[in-house]
């Protein structure tokens, strides 16, 4: 039996399309969360304690990037958090508390509440470019598509929290803000929906979140508690998202970070 080129062709660019709709629709392995980690910095005896609530998933629903993890991404965060507040030398300690804990058993001086709005990845026209990769493997044999997936787009990604930091003795609001990161990268199409891709961008966006929040932190140290929103309340739970609580002035920022 002889085999003509065309016959040896067709399969060959059968394959191609298919490597081409498995590598555009994302069907790869999962990724490790990707994020470039801060030194470890030890804790400064003085400053205050900060007790840090779990991350809470403020997200509107499943998200699809989900499936871009090995681990849910929401605890890779909630750790990278703690990392990053550790790294910071403003607090003598970071201790983690449960959502059911009375945190008077812990006697903090801060508490720390945060809320995951939003992690994303995004190639701006996406559809289309799948669609013209398709299209195009299949009119040329698969080697015009390849050559279109090893030209570079666009790819982005975004992260969203919102943190709140209150004295825990007296329950004044020392910081109530949203800290968004946004990345953009160019790079090849063939690797624009990959789960390594999307961690990446993902990873990005966080650290310049991360570095907004730290800013902060290190204003509200700087200024110690004057200035600082008064609200209505005080509480030994954790308080609900976005809960007005405390009225005194602080006391725990005046000793370790205002004191004159």
């Amino acid at each position: 039996m002889s085999f003509t080129p065309n016959k040896l062709i067709q399969p060959a660019s059968i394959a191609i399309v298919a490597l081409l709709a498995s590598v555009l629709s994302g069907c790869a392995a999962p990724a490790q969360f990707s994020y470039d980690h801060p030194q470890t910095t030890a804790s400064t005896p003085g400053m205050p304690t900060l007790a840090v609530a779990d991350l809470i998933d403020q997200r509107a629903g499943p998200s699809e990037i989900d499936n871009a993890y090995v681990d849910d991404p929401v605890d890779e965060i909630d750790d990278i958090l703690e990392e990053e507040l550790l790294s910071t030398g403003l607090f003598g300690e970071v201790v983690r508390v449960q959502a059911d804990e009375d945190i008077s058993l812990t006697k903090p001086d801060l508490l720390m509440t945060a809320e995951l709005l939003e992690i994303q990845w995004e190639v701006p026209d996406y559809d289309a470019i799948v669609a013209k990769a398709f299209t195009t493997s299949l009119l040329t044999g698969g080697i015009g598509g390849v050559f279109y997936g090893s030209t570079e787009t666009d790819v982005y990604g975004d992260t969203l929290l919102h943190v709140r930091v209150v004295d825990f003795g007296t329950g004044q609001v020392l910081l109530d803000n949203s800290y968004a990161g946004h990345s953009e990268e160019r790079m090849a199409k063939l690797q624009c929906d990959t789960p390594s891709t999307k961690a990446l961008m993902v990873g990005k966006a966080l650290k310049l979140a991360m570095e907004q929040l730290k800013a902060d932190l290190s204003t509200v140290a700087n200024r110690g508690y004057e200035g600082a929103e008064k609200p209505a309340a005080v509480s030994t739970t954790i308080p609900e998202p976005n809960a007005a609580v405390g009225t005194e002035k602080s006391t725990a920022i005046e000793r370790h970070w205002g004191e004159e």
